[in-house]
Order: C-alpha cells, then sequence, then structure tokens
C-alpha cells in the first residue's frame, strides 16, 4: 500500500492556520487503509480507526475538518473531499518535513515543503 504527498498549504490566503492542510494521494488501484497510521513532522496525528482512502482519491489532513470544509478557496469540504481534522502542532511557514508511516512504524512517504 502506498500512499503520496500531494499538496501541503502552510500558509492559506486568509491567514488563518485552521485552514493549513496536507493532502495525501492515492495513486494506486487498490484502497489503502490508513488506520492506526501517523502522520508527524511539523504535525502530529494518528488516523482514525475506518480510514480509508480510495484508489485515485486524496485524504485531506488539517488541525481543523470544519475550517477544511468552510475554507473560501478550493480545496473545501464542499466538494465532498475527505478531510480528517485533528492534527497536533503546526505547518511552518518557513517550511520543514513531514513524514507518513504506518501502523508499524515503518516509513512510506516523506515530503519537505
Amino acid at each position: 500500500a502506498v500512499l503520496e504527498f500531494g499538496e501541503v498549504l502552510a500558509e492559506p490566503l486568509s491567514g488563518d492556520p485552521d485552514e493549513q492542510f496536507v493532502e495525501l494521494v492515492n495513486p494506486g488501484a487498490e484502497a489503502v487503509d490508513v488506520s492506526g497510521w501517523r502522520l508527524g513532522g511539523g504535525v502530529t496525528l494518528d488516523f482514525a480507526a475506518g480510514t480509508v482512502v480510495a484508489s485515485g482519491q486524496s485524504l485531506y489532513v488539517a488541525p481543523l475538518a470544519t475550517a477544511f470544509r468552510s475554507r473560501p478557496t478550493s480545496p473545501t469540504g464542499d466538494e465532498g473531499r475527505l478531510v480528517q481534522g485533528g492534527w497536533q502542532g503546526s505547518l511552518s511557514v518557513g517550511g520543514g518535513e513531514l513524514q507518513l508511516t504506518d501502523g508499524a512504524g515503518v516509513p512510506v512517504a516523506t515530503t519537505s515543503y
């Protein structure tokens, strides 16, 4: 199972840090269950049980799902996007590195932003 990092938005146009997000993309032909996986780096989130990223789809991770859904510009929750909120920390506007690890702690993907 492989996911890739897509867009990382550390500095939303609105200036509201609650609208930051990280996109995880599933380019594969199979759905990927990320239950128990972890996003780490400047932000930390353990994915909830039952979180599945369908083939060819994206999962957006944000500090607050409600803030993501109400973003004035795309991507937003009003576009039917899968989003999970509740990360701890904040993306640095100066950049950083993020890691995605599976439930056993094995690295799946990393990105610099």
